[in-house]
């Protein structure tokens, strides 16, 4: 079994182990972070294409294009970005035409926060 009895997880899995797709799992309970940890223990099986990265929503041309499921990954995604980066889940919302991907743009944010934390560092020197 997956999780361990007792655990918040667990509950979510005795709903969620009985789905056919991700987007099954999502509507019984199943939160993205889950079903990662069980996928990339063997606990479920995907029977068609997994992608390597999560989408990057800057390219997408169309958003009629994206799924449901789509939309919550993009979302989750954001959340544990800003969250593991310490940065504002706003500060990663990104126009369209910028050129710039999430993860590029999370990225670009750190090393200015890091910049600016030199700078002030050296000027106090």
């Amino acid at each position: 079994h997956a999780k361990a009895p007792g655990t918040k997880s667990h509950v979510r899995y005795e709903k969620y182990s009985k789905a056919k797709t991700v987007g099954q799992a999502l509507k019984l309970g199943s939160w993205p972070a889950d079903w990662c940890w069980d996928y990339e223990r063997g606990f479920i099986k995907v029977l068609g294409p997994v992608r390597e990265e999560p989408l990057d929503i800057s390219k997408v041309t169309s958003e009629r294009s994206l799924t449901e499921v789509d939309r919550i990954i993009h979302r989750w995604h954001r959340r544990e970005l800003a969250r593991n980066l310490g940065l504002r889940l706003e500060d990663l919302s990104i126009g369209k035409g910028s050129g710039e991907s999430l993860i590029m743009r999370a990225h670009r944010l750190v090393a200015q926060r890091e910049a600016k934390a030199i700078l002030a560092s050296a000027k106090k020197q």
